[in-house]
């Protein structure tokens, strides 16, 4: 049984700088392992997620007022489902949206939905690294200049290597404009929760911020936040909301979020001196990304192993052998989440295993996801007739797919736009790499006939 399965993975002890961010219920107190308990459905007492009048608006007004929003959701499917929200609240007034081409593949499926048409927003690099970075208010403001159909913003910030946009200046510069911003703050859930942190988009006068409380907060899988500024209907946008989420949700998965948030809340500021002063202590033999705290959250640790000749793909599985469960690799980088659920003798396990690996003699590959030439609307491509063809036969040919490299589920190439030959000899360099790209069926690319 899969249960079974699991179970045994677990009593391996294994350490953990991944996802979910409470570590295998380290971090989540023993009075909620008895979840069970818990788990009803809509009843006299227990309200209702799609229509909170009582003890879940309660929670739910708490938490805006824990992040600063005017108004909170619950979502028990995950931050995907608050992106399908957002983005079709987003198609019921626009027909155009800028949205930064480091998106999460979930934003890419809205676009399919909606019928969105999407003008592109490029990441700047960080060369050092060999990874993307923020995107520039600049560019937002040229933008929204050249565009001014386009009612809406959307941003991923953090991405997946803690590098925040400076969402307050972009914010100015879209409301000045009369538009929007939607922000994919999956990753940053865990923001303002201390001076050490980024502030939260909230915090920055965002107006739709979808937040993972699993990745880095004492949550389990799915759950998720939605937060609102004054901005927003809620009661228009809630219309959206309502088709992305179950109607069965799962109150156990509140219960944990409304506990995390209060948790933070009140002892945030000295969770976070510590983890600050654990990663801080961590000495190893690589490059550790950096910066301020206003634009990169430190405790996502990114180490660029390349620079002693040792390809990321490589140390992650090194790091495997050695029970240390990472959150992503890339041909030059590994990547760890680091919470308050993780212990001193986790990170001596980490710095041990880091220091005592062997070091190699690979070439740095810079390998970056080449551009793609959108050729057709990612709505039509996803609906127009397909067909499969193995890679030497795809170049010139229009996915229809969403093709990534898992993690960080970023597209590499999404429906619509045009399959070139250095697209193909990119995921097959990932996969001689020991990377793994999801969108391909049976190594075939999906294409319109």
């Amino acid at each position: 049984m899969l249960y079974d399965k699991l179970s045994a993975r677990a009593r391996q002890n294994r350490i953990s700088f991944a996802m979910p961010g409470h570590k295998g219920g380290k971090w989540i107190p023993p009075r909620f392992h008895k979840l069970l308990e818990i788990d009803g459905t809509e009843l006299p007492g227990t309200d209702n997620m799609h229509h909170p009048e009582g003890i879940l608006r309660e929670s739910l007004d708490s938490i805006s007022a824990a992040y600063g929003a005017a108004h909170s959701y619950f979502s028990v499917n995950g931050s995907s489902a608050g992106i399908l929200s957002a983005l079709h609240f987003a198609a019921s007034r626009s027909s155009e949206i800028l949205l930064d081409r480091n998106c999460h593949a979930s934003a890419i499926n809205a676009l399919c939905l909606t019928g969105l048409s999407p003008v592109y927003l490029h990441p700047q690099p960080v060369p050092s690294f060999g990874i993307t970075g923020a995107i520039s208010p600049e560019d937002v403001s040229a933008a929204l200049a050249a565009h001014p159909a386009a009612d809406f913003v959307f941003l991923t910030s953090p991405n997946y290597f803690g590098i925040c946009s400076d969402i307050r200046a972009i914010s100015d510069i879209v409301h000045a404009a009369g538009k929007l911003l939607i922000v994919d703050e999956a990753h940053g859930a865990h923001f303002g929760f201390s001076p050490l942190l980024p502030e939260s988009a909230v915090q920055q006068d965002a107006d739709i911020v979808i937040q993972s409380a699993h990745k880095t907060l004492p949550t389990p899988g799915q759950t998720a936040l939605i937060h609102l500024s004054r901005r927003i209907d809620h009661t228009e946008f809630s219309r959206w909301y309502s088709l992305f989420q179950t109607t069965s949700p799962s109150y156990p998965l509140m219960a944990l979020t409304d506990y995390a948030v209060h948790f933070l809340a009140e002892h945030g500021t000295e969770i976070y001196q510590t983890l600050h002063g654990q990663t801080s202590c961590l000495h190893t033999p690589f490059p550790l990304l950096s910066g301020s705290a206003t634009h990169h959250d430190f405790t996502r640790l990114v180490f660029h192993t390349a620079a002693f000749g040792i390809h990321g793909y490589d140390m992650a599985a090194y790091l495997d052998r050695q029970n240390i469960d990472v959150e992503m690799a890339d041909c030059n980088n590994v990547v760890c989440i680091a919470t308050g659920g993780n212990t001193n003798e986790d990170f001596a396990a980490l710095e041990n295993a880091l220091s005592a690996c062997p070091r190699g003699d690979a070439a740095p590959l810079f390998l970056t996801s080449p551009p793609a030439r959108q050729v057709m609307l990612p709505r039509k491509a996803f609906l127009a007739f397909t067909e499969l063809l193995p890679p030497e036969n795809a170049a010139g040919r229009t996915s229809a797919a969403v093709l990534t490299s898992f993690p960080p589920c970023v597209p590499i190439l999404a429906p619509g736009e045009e399959i070139t030959q250095e697209h193909t000899s990119y995921l097959r360099e990932i996969q001689r790499l020991g990377g793994s790209v999801t969108g391909l069926e049976d190594g075939k690319y999906r294409v319109v006939r």
